[in-house]
């Protein structure tokens, strides 16, 4: 009986020497809260240097083409369920190469501006919303090139949907027009989380210090650790103050020995 409850007690400290004291942690958060501001502040910093100062701003603009044909009246529902039916297989005419070549050659001639096929498959995306509205959007460090992209694309697109469809081609509802304020990046947003990674940050580095202490510092540490019972115990502040009276005992018997 005594082996066995000695094992048990020593089987507890190993399985009490793995855990985690949540409180022991959240106590050496709460120690070093001073270095938790810094963290945050200067993460948020940081982020907001870098996204000011280092990341270009970039622009938007977007075309909207109608995808029925300028000659269908509202009574052929037949071909209005069929432009918004098509409008996927459109969407990927838009962004063809035939498509994306002839918006090349557009731009060079009319805008005197030179992209390559990869530059504009780059800088362009279409979206569709289950209806018969296909939008072209495209982006850009310059909003002139964004604009210029979108409505050469746009031109081209339904010029070539024509072709295949053997149709009339589609209408251009909405031209693209010039942003005057940037998409991105957002500063507001990285400037949050810069303050989060740098909180986090501080916070990792404390705790896992923490861990790492392997030192004894409470009873309960030598419990866990020893195995032993605590019989007695001196506060800090009365050794302090005994080592200071022997010190000053010492020093008074050494004068005194010297006269």
């Amino acid at each position: 009986m005594g082996t066995e409850r000695m094992m048990n007690e020593e089987n507890k400290r190993e399985m009490d020497g793995g855990e985690i004291d949540l409180i022991a942690l959240m106590y050496a958060l709460l120690k070093k809260w001073w270095l938790l501001l810094i963290g945050f502040v200067v993460g948020g910093v940081v982020a907001f240097v870098v996204t000011w100062q280092l990341i270009t701003p970039t622009y938007q603009s977007s075309a909207t083409l109608y995808m029925v044909s300028s000659t269908v009246t509202i009574s052929s529902m037949a071909d209005l369920q069929l432009g918004s039916a098509l409008a996927e297989d459109f969407g990927k005419i838009v962004t063809s190469k035939t498509v994306v070549d002839r918006a090349t050659e557009r731009l060079k001639r009319e805008n005197g501006k030179s992209f390559t096929r990869g530059q504009i498959m780059g800088m362009l995306s279409v979206s569709n919303t289950a209806t018969r509205m296909l939008t072209l959007t495209t982006v850009a460090e310059d909003p002139e090139d964004a604009c210029d992209v979108a409505n050469a694309v746009a031109e081209e697109a339904v010029t070539r949907i024509s072709e295949i469809t053997k149709t009339d081609p589609p209408s251009i509802m909405e031209k693209a027009e010039v942003s005057t304020a940037p998409i991105g990046p957002n500063t507001k947003k990285n400037t949050i989380l810069g303050c989060l990674v740098g909180f986090v940050l501080v916070a990792g580095c404390i705790v896992l210090k923490h861990l790492m202490n392997d030192n004894i510092r409470t009873e309960e540490d030598i419990e866990r650790v020893l195995g032993l019972k605590t019989l007695v115990v001196i506060p800090m502040e009365k050794a302090s103050r005994r080592q200071r009276t022997e010190s000053s005992v010492n020093t008074e018997s050494g004068v005194n020995e010297e006269k």
